[in-house]
């Protein structure tokens, strides 16, 4: 499983590691073909902008992952 988190400023982080978009698809991409039924959980709280939450989701979609989770974490 790989857990992708978003920040309210939109910075992503890839299980804990701060990544680019660019690193983002290229280490799903290797986990997913080590991995076809790889589950990714996806997090952001509630002052993530949509649009950032888009750009990770469309990463996904193009590389055909189907396992996907979605969690908006309340802000404390």
């Amino acid at each position: 499983q790989a857990v992708i988190t978003i920040t309210s400023e939109g910075v992503v982080y890839l299980d804990d590691k701060l990544v680019t978009s660019k690193e983002l698809r290229e280490q799903i991409d290797a986990m997913q073909k080590a991995e076809p039924q790889l589950s990714v959980y996806l997090r952001s709280d509630q002052q993530t902008r949509f649009k950032d939450v888009v750009d990770v989701l469309d990463i996904m979609t193009s590389l055909g992952v189907s396992r996907l989770d979605i969690a908006a974490v309340q802000v404390e």
